[in-house]
């Protein structure tokens, strides 16, 4: 249909949304993280957007708390589709 291919086309011009999640045992990780997302953001040419840089507790925030039906509360991991196209992680071999 026309608006199946508009969506489409408008899609594919968007960026994609980036979400970097670093350890943070000892800071390393979080310079690395933070340098690269920044290199990546200057370029002129670039198709993604950076749009969040954090370490794994916070990325939690992100998430949707849901509770099953014995009453348990997790966080669901499926609701950062929503908000992000890609997850990268960054952690130290140790």
């Amino acid at each position: 249909s026309p608006t199946a291919t508009t969506e489409a086309r408008i899609v594919a011009l968007m960026p994609l949304r980036v979400l970097v999640i670093y350890g943070s045992e000892s800071g390393t990780c979080r310079r690395i993280a933070k340098a690269f997302a920044e290199e990546w953001s200057s370029r002129a040419d670039a198709k993604f957007d950076i749009s969040l840089v954090c370490d794994g507790e916070s990325a939690l925030k992100e998430m949707s708390i849901m509770e099953d039906d014995a009453n348990v509360i997790y966080h669901d991991f499926t609701s950062l589709k929503m908000k992000y196209d890609v997850i990268i992680i960054v952690t130290s071999m140790a």
